[in-house]
């Protein structure tokens, strides 16, 4: 491929610009003409020109093809990975478990191991005693983390609830409960609530 003059240079140059804005996904000609701000008002045919034969080059003439194409969809090929290191992969989340009448913590400790960022999900019939191992992760990580409780329903019966748990001090100084909780409905908010508590242990109920 010669070298680049004209309205493909700028065309070219404009692309390399917004790059970051279509790498990490498919995209169609018209894409690259958006992020390029090139629309399709009769004035701009030879720039949308410019910019389709500059993703056909990219695709086919080059040595080291920058663009991988399928049907009329294009994709930057990826080249920059980040290496991998031993000692670079440690993110554990140190948690406590809920410990059972006999001090045991159901192996929950022996066979998971929670990572920073992870999502965990316990499923089972309504009344088994979900609500009340959730309540008992809370109570067994509120000392060590900043824990927020998010209820979506019977929030009015959570006072009964803790009354329950008088082997451990849940409460602050100042009467508050040593973690947070909120009153939320739908998994938007829920969201939400992780979003902006990126470091929180975080338990759903």
């Amino acid at each position: 491929m010669g070298k680049e003059e004209g309205i493909y240079a700028r065309a070219a140059d404009k692309l390399r610009e917004k790059k970051h804005l279509l790498k990490g996904q498919w995209f169609f000609k018209s894409d690259a003409c958006e992020v390029c701000s090139v629309n399709s008002k009769p004035g701009h045919q030879e720039y949308r020109d410019a910019i389709g034969q500059v993703l056909y080059n990219w695709t086919h003439y080059l040595i080291e093809p920058i663009l991988e194409q399928r049907d009329k969809k294009y994709r930057f090929i990826n080249r920059d990975f980040k290496v991998v290191r031993p000692g670079q992969t440690s993110s554990k989340f140190d948690m406590k478990w809920p410990v059972g009448a006999d001090g045991s913590t159901y192996r929950f400790d022996e066979s998971i191991i929670v990572t920073k960022g992870d999502v965990m999900g316990l499923g089972g019939e309504g009344n088994k005693g979900k609500s009340v191992f959730a309540l008992d992760l809370v109570v067994a990580n509120m000392d060590i983390h900043d824990v927020t409780l998010v209820l979506s329903e019977n929030v009015q019966r959570l006072d009964e609830r803790l009354s329950h748990f008088t082997w451990a001090d849940i409460y602050k100084p100042n009467g508050d409960w040593k973690f947070e909780v909120l009153d939320a409905k739908g998994a938007d908010e829920f969201i939400d609530i992780a979003r902006n508590r990126k470091n929180n242990l975080i338990v759903f109920d």
